[in-house]
């Protein structure tokens, strides 16, 4: 239980509450306090990186937009190596890392500070197994994790991870249920979960749900499955908050 003692408390007005007097914070836990403004923790930015335009093929720009405020996204920057589209986005609350990408090797990794527009930067390792097309990231704000990948014909189970604050390592994670790629990747700060994808060159795609332990190397377990009937569970996408996931779009064969 943490107490908070002040000899005053004045400015309840539009200003907000000001503290006048010591400050003391006692915890049984440790903890550290938020420093710095609102633009200084990238509060409401989105970076989006790569794509792929038909017919012209993939595109290497980087945009962003605010989340709160509705409105065109702006030009962030370009990919600073080749990497092209379908790769991994992680991002901490300073730094976003885009892993993988359809362009051979397909391997490498880049980064971007998220307040500061600009070309990605080489992040100094690269993804542990082959091409990393098809492969979704997740993760907390320590931790990234790239989750298994397509490399045309091979298709990989290995999940890999970085610290995001801490360039030039790239590891084995575990790998994953069935070897698939393509499905839809979501986290709380706690867990990583992975939703459909594609088995092999001719799968009609899994509805297979896995889980991992973000902070826990190792393969991963089976959640349960998606309850979508026929509907698409190739080529998926995902988002989530800390308690709930939410799985959307994807194909079916036939599609």
């Amino acid at each position: 239980m943490a107490n908070l003692k002040v000899n005053t408390v004045s400015g309840i007005g539009t200003e907000g509450t000001v503290f006048d007097g010591g400050l003391k914070f006692r915890s049984l836990n440790y903890m550290t306090l938020p420093k710095g403004t609102t633009t200084q923790s990238n509060r409401g930015r989105a970076v989006n990186f790569a794509g792929y335009v038909t017919p012209s093929g993939t595109v290497e720009e980087i945009f962003y937009f605010d989340i709160a405020t509705s409105g065109t996204s702006l030009r962030f920057g370009d990919l600073g190596i080749t990497q092209g589209a379908t790769g991994g986005a992680v991002a901490s609350g300073s730094r976003a890392v885009y892993g993988g990408g359809w362009t051979s090797p397909g391997v490498e990794i880049s980064y971007v500070t998220i307040a500061t527009e600009g070309n990605s930067i080489d992040f100094g390792a690269n993804r542990t197994a082959g091409k990393g097309s098809y492969a979704p990231g997740c993760g907390n704000a320590t931790r990234g994790i790239f989750i298994s990948a397509q490399d045309h014909p091979n298709y990989q189970s290995v999940t890999d991870f970085i610290t995001i604050a801490t360039t030039g390592v790239c590891a084995e994670f575990g790998d994953n249920t069935n070897s698939r790629y393509g499905g839809a990747a979501s986290a709380s700060s706690t867990r990583a979960v992975y939703s459909g994808g594609v088995v092999g060159a001719t799968s009609p795609g899994t509805n297979t749900i896995s889980y991992a332990t973000i902070a826990t190397t190792g393969s991963w377990a089976d959640f349960g499955d998606l309850n979508n009937g026929s509907g698409g569970y190739r080529y998926t996408n995902g988002f989530s908050s800390n308690t709930r996931s939410i799985v959307y779009g994807g194909n079916y064969p036939g599609d």
